[in-house]
């Protein structure tokens, strides 16, 4: 009987350790995936400031022409 129970707890402390490496792991996953967000948001903002940009000069292009 104390043998199985010594085996129980060795498999719960596996488990545990297989836990704690999932969520190191899923931590990583999560702050990969917020610094590439706000990456895709950056290159958005940049696009659009490009696009009013490139706009301002269509028109005083044309309004000089």
């Amino acid at each position: 009987m104390i043998g199985r129970v010594d085996g129980l707890e060795t498999s719960l402390q596996d488990k545990e350790a297989e836990l704690d490496t999932a969520k190191l792991l899923s931590f990583a996953i999560a702050l990969e995936k917020k610094r590439l967000e706000e990456h895709i948001d950056q290159l958005r903002r940049n696009s659009e400031t490009e696009r009013i940009e490139q706009h301002e000069t269509y028109q005083t292009e044309v309004i000089i022409s």
